[in-house]
């Protein structure tokens, strides 16, 4: 259903529609954060196989509501790794 959501009607993707790499450079997070926050419920539209797009008012306002900070998640992953 996202995916047609994701499409408009003359076969265009929306232009709100943002990659996970523009999503990452746009909140300062590895490609791992928007992987694991797609895997906790953030959400997305698929376009096909392994083809995610994002809206980032809606991630924002997911982010927002579970009250996760980028900052926060970034201390707990570097605490992870060393």
């Amino acid at each position: 259903m996202a995916q047609l959501e994701a499409v408009l009607f003359d076969g265009a993707v929306s232009p709100d529609l943002i990659s996970a790499a523009i999503l990452c450079k746009k909140l300062c997070v590895s490609r791992s954060a928007v992987f694991y926050w797609r895997k906790a419920g953030m959400p997305y539209y698929s376009l096909g196989v392994k083809t995610y797009r994002y809206v980032l008012s809606e991630v924002l306002d997911w982010l927002d509501a579970r009250d996760w900070d980028t900052a926060r998640y970034l201390d707990a992953v570097k605490k992870k790794k060393g």
